[in-house]
């Protein structure tokens, strides 16, 4: 009788499967909130995004009107270091009149005049 009273090691594959199958019920119940976060964060960074090009013109407006020299698109440009035109959620500005106007996809990336961030800002 060689060693029948051997201790044995190793789990068996019903503690396998029971494991398996808990791992699976925690990742269903937890991808769907890391799926979701993605989108409000790229929200949340489109949002700041709109709040920086607002306060940065607020201040080019201020230091126009101090110094009499009407506000330009390009001096918003170089403003926020914008050369190559195009801001990373696609915020766009233009200036029409005495009125700028910054608009900024809700989700950085689709223009939608229902839910888009959209500023307008005298310049007088």
């Amino acid at each position: 009788m060689k060693n029948l009273n051997k201790k044995r090691k190793g789990f068996t594959l019903m503690e396998l499967i029971i494991v398996v199958i808990i791992i699976g019920i925690l990742a269903a119940i937890l991808a769907p909130n890391f799926i979701g976060s993605t989108a409000k964060a790229q929200e949340n960074a489109a949002h700041a995004e709109h709040r920086s090009v607002v306060s940065q013109a607020t201040m080019l407006i201020a230091e126009s009107v101090g110094s009499g020299t009407p506000i330009a698109v390009t001096d918003l440009d170089t403003a926020l270091g914008n050369t190559s035109g195009n801001l990373p959620y696609h915020t766009t500005y233009a200036i029409s009149g005495n009125v700028l106007t910054i608009t900024t996809p809700k989700d950085g990336v689709t223009l939608n005049p229902a839910t888009d961030h959209v500023t307008t800002l005298d310049i007088q």
